[in-house]
């Protein structure tokens, strides 16, 4: 489970801000949490905030760290992946990620630092029984091990390059457990989800779930029913026999009672849930985290709260999360959230982020109209709309005519010139 997420000078991010999915005391919904030794922990959050505020800023942090990971597994010479700083911190200033997560029981906080694409600090700490051990330290290209690990890391540490991460080469080159076990945290268990813009770059996921539909009956019956449960009408999946690899695009058949057509030609609805439910589908039977950016897109609202339901369903059986940005309100209303469950992404009086708590903010009652109290600007993160845009209207009223004036004068003077002619 991931537990807590802070970054700092990262594009709109300029002091270090982010976010834990410790519950608080709140008594609401308690059977839809889950236990962490002695802490509570929430399945499900939602980050909501005006447009520009930093929420696709937040997750791309995330995403970040994860391309970093991947970068330093594949060992590449020429791996250099630059930061994006705060334009009002700038590049001269380290860029820092940290995460604090479990796996296999054990809870880790893994911290690095970035500056102009050279990790500058990165550390690897387990806590058993609640405190602090050191696994190692890293400054530039020095690491040092913990007391326990002193003989552990020599060889990743003749491997280790400016650009890379480091704990990559311990999990390869050692046979420290929790080295691998934090690297298959953040390289598999951490699933990210990016923007609308981003996912129409890569066929990652939709080729996934085509290669899943076709290979595994099992998650084709259950991927079927979460389909059948959404009202969608359809039957079956029918995915062609196409060579698998780089540059495959997938052609998938969407049967219905009477026809069937190509997925290209369905709706961005339907073409979002062939894209995220064999994935979603992976994650809760195995436990992952899913980050989501604009989950609202393409998607009926109703179609979100059973999505987010069908987390809250999986409870017995599996600590699968679901952490999503969206601009959709009616969620708010719904009942599905407790208010630790609801952060905020808003702008400082510099235009940089900050993240909070809804919880947090004072006066909010247990069972207050959370949408109504959002759209009245109670809890910030909502944009400055004005309310007047009478003088709008009248300039652009003024500029289309201005446009007809000088259209027709063109059209005179073309006419003249054909006379002339």
């Amino acid at each position: 489970m991931l537990l807590e997420f802070h970054c700092s000078n990262f594009r709109s991010f300029g002091a270090e801000s982010g976010f834990t999915t410790y519950a608080t005391f709140d008594d609401v919904n308690e059977n839809l949490l889950a236990q962490f030794q002695d802490k509570r922990v929430l399945r499900t959050m939602a980050f909501y905030g005006a447009s520009g505020a930093g929420k696709s800023n937040l997750v791309e942090a995330m995403a970040y760290v994860k391309e970093l990971i991947r970068l330093s597994v594949t060992l590449r010479q020429d791996s250099c992946l630059p930061v994006t700083p705060n334009r009002l911190i700038g590049p001269e200033v380290p860029s820092s990620f940290q995460l604090m997560f479990t796996k296999n029981g054990l809870r880790y906080s893994y911290t690095f630092s970035v500056l102009k694409g050279e990790v500058q600090t990165e550390h690897l700490y387990i806590y058993p029984n609640g405190r602090r051990t050191t696994i190692f330290d890293r400054e530039g290209l020095r690491v040092t091990p913990g007391n326990r690990y002193r003989m552990s890391f020599h060889v990743g540490s003749t491997l280790l390059q400016k650009g890379l991460l480091f704990l990559p080469l311990a999990a390869a080159y050692s046979r420290v457990r929790e080295c691998s076990g934090a690297l298959k945290f953040l390289e598999n268990d951490l699933v990210i989800c990016r923007s609308r813009a981003e996912r129409k770059k890569s066929q990652n996921w939709l080729t996934y779930s085509a290669q899943t539909l076709a290979r595994d009956e099992e998650t084709k019956k259950i991927f079927l029913g979460i389909l059948d449960r959404l009202g969608t009408g359809v039957k079956d999946v029918r995915v062609e026999d196409t060579q698998w690899g780089n540059g495959y695009e997938p052609h998938v058949h969407v049967v219905y009672d009477r026809f069937e057509t190509d997925l290209c030609e369905e709706s961005a609805g339907i073409q979002t849930l062939f894209t995220v439910l064999c994935p979603m589908i992976d994650i809760l039977e195995n436990g992952k985290v899913l980050i989501v950016d604009e989950f609202d897109i393409g998607l009926h609202t109703g179609v979100e709260r059973s999505l987010i339901r069908l987390f809250y369903n999986m409870c017995p059986w599996t600590n699968a999360q679901l952490i999503f940005t969206t601009r959709d309100i009616s969620l708010l209303e719904s009942g599905l959230f407790r208010r630790d469950q609801i952060w905020l992404v808003a702008q400082n009086e510099d235009r940089s982020s900050k993240v909070y708590c809804l919880f947090d903010r004072p006066n909010v009652r247990k069972k207050e109209n959370l949408a109504h109290g959002y759209l009245q600007g109670r809890y910030g993160a909502v944009p400055k709309i004005a309310d007047d845009w009478s003088e709008v209207a009248e300039q652009m009223a003024i500029a289309a005519r201005k446009r007809k004036e000088e259209q027709k004068e063109s059209d005179l003077q073309t006419e003249d010139e054909k006379e002339d002619a």
